[in-house]
């Protein structure tokens, strides 16, 4: 009885002493949307640039992509750029790749980053995808992304190219609608 009472004593001391520490961390380590947004421009630009705009993402409607993904969000950069946070479909497993895609204000993808994925695998082998994009127009068929193809990690390239599909024809849509900067 005694050596039992000792170990409950010790698993409790084990469960509190970790709980306070994860609640700790976890606001030490707590990264705001914003800060995700300004790491994300940090990668893509060089130069000093900031949000302008926050695009609302129900005002287009991409329901004839949504087997190929989705907006998260879109903002207008001060240099008259969008950036797009959207999440490609059809991947490994059905999962999805999410990224951020930088697309100028005639509607060319300047570049694009890798924002996180679920459900996929052999990520290392998408190193170099992202730059096959760049250039892309709004006015390029769905057929040339399907052939932005990474041998290995088919079905992962797939959804990466859904990603910036779905990220083109959304501000597409959205400056026909009249949304220009």
């Amino acid at each position: 009885m005694k050596n039992s009472l000792k170990t409950i004593t010790v698993m409790l001391a084990i469960i509190l002493v970790c709980g306070a520490l994860l609640a700790i961390l976890s606001d030490l380590l707590f990264v705001s949307d914003q800060e995700r947004i300004n790491r994300a421009i940090g990668k893509i630009y060089t130069e000093q640039v900031s949000l302008e705009q926050t695009i609302d993402i129900n005002s287009v409607d991409l329901s004839s992509e949504a087997n190929k993904g989705e907006i998260k969000a879109c903002y207008v950069l001060d240099n008259g750029d969008y950036l797009v946070l959207s999440r490609g479909k059809k991947g490994y497993a059905n999962g999805t790749i999410t990224t951020y895609v930088a697309i100028s204000s005639d509607l060319v993808v300047k570049k694009v980053v890798q924002d996180s994925y679920t459900g996929q695998t052999l990520m290392s082998k998408l190193s170099d995808i992202y730059s096959r994009y760049i250039d892309k127009n709004a006015s390029t068929p769905y057929d040339d992304f399907e052939k932005v193809i990474v041998s290995g990690a088919t079905f992962s390239s797939n959804a990466a190219s859904n990603s910036v599909y779905v990220a083109l024809r959304f501000v597409n849509a959205y400056t026909l609608q009249g949304g220009q900067n």
